[in-house]
């Protein structure tokens, strides 16, 4: 679709509210709280990215919406996409973006809500916020960031009636896992958690849960980056459709190496999250870092997120 940015505001030193709207007027298509979509941006070179960004503004159920509405914060390790809005996208520009998708999506008839953001990890769980409100439901949110001053959306988030806000700003390491212990804690069993945030806050909020005595399958979470784990090294890629071969260097993604030689592979969180880059694994052994496939699908071997996970084997032979 191509869209129309309508307004561009500044809500931090840091991050930016973008509204998108029909370049042709009427309405956009709906979707549920949790959602994405995926802008397509040129760069300088001639090339384009495609990146996700949540939506903001929670849609009546099943109606279409006259905007889509993102959080952007200028990354300071950006690899083209936050640095290319903030610099160069303004009202009147035009960006090409994909249809919402949703891998991070409210649990229906829930008996209550936990939201925990960390930084812009608020940006889906505002549009949870928002519905859940609406909802009437049994909902708290608890954001967390380095300070008030870069903290996101505050006022969206003090308007929302019935939802408890609580911040959690200037906190050292140690106070917020000690913050996150005790909301596990304090958060009845039947309870569904909503976490988004940096790699290693996510990971802190499961522990937590888990240690709490909270079923893994009441803590859902979306990552806006891959897990941190140490780096399994270069290995070799042989396509056995086409026949070529590729070295994947270190600090080279396989899905970006794959990119780069022409194959054919979608790309869409590039965290490990919604399962769009899966590839086929014919030869090899795989050093799983996503957050898509199931126990099974891992203890099969034949499939793989080529945004984050590598190979512990010298080859990999791929069906493409």
């Amino acid at each position: 679709m191509k869209l129309v940015v309508t307004e561009v505001r500044r809500e931090t030193t840091r991050v930016m509210r973008y509204v998108l709207r029909p370049a042709g007027g009427g309405v956009l298509p709906s979707f549920e709280p949790g959602a994405h979509v995926v802008l397509h941006l040129p760069l300088g070179d001639g090339a384009v990215v495609a990146r996700s960004y949540s939506l903001l503004n929670a849609p009546e159920p099943g109606r279409a919406v006259p905007s889509y509405d993102i959080g952007v914060l200028l990354h300071p390790r950006s690899r083209g996409g936050s640095s290319h809005l903030h610099a160069h996208v303004r009202a009147g520009s035009i960006v090409e973006c994909e249809p919402p998708r949703n891998a991070f999506a409210l649990v229906p008839h829930a008996g209550a809500h936990v939201l925990v953001a960390g930084g812009i990890g608020i940006t889906p769980l505002l549009c949870m916020a928002e519905r859940l409100a609406r909802e009437h439901a049994d909902a708290v949110l608890h954001y967390f960031c380095h300070d008030a001053e870069q903290a996101a959306f505050l006022a969206d988030l003090e308007a929302l009636p019935g939802v408890a806000v609580h911040t959690h700003f200037g906190l050292s390491r140690d106070d917020i896992e000690r913050r996150l212990a005790g909301i596990a804690m304090r958060t009845p069993g039947i309870s569904n958690f909503y976490v988004c945030g940096p790699a290693g806050f996510i990971d802190a909020m499961r522990r937590h849960a888990a240690d709490a005595g909270h079923a893994p399958s009441y803590v859902h979470f979306e990552r806006f980056e891959a897990a941190a784990t140490e780096d399994a090294g270069a290995f070799e890629v042989r396509l056995d459709v086409s026949g070529l071969t590729l070295r994947v260097p270190p600090h080279q993604s396989l899905l970006d190496a794959l990119l780069a030689a022409g194959a054919a592979v979608r790309a869409d969180c590039r965290a490990g999250n919604c399962g769009a880059c899966l590839v086929t694994v014919q030869q090899g052994e795989i050093d799983h870092r996503d957050d898509f496939l199931l126990d099974e699908d891992r203890a099969e071997g034949r499939l793989m997120c080529a945004c984050v996970s590598r190979s512990k084997s010298p080859l990999l032979v791929l069906q493409l």
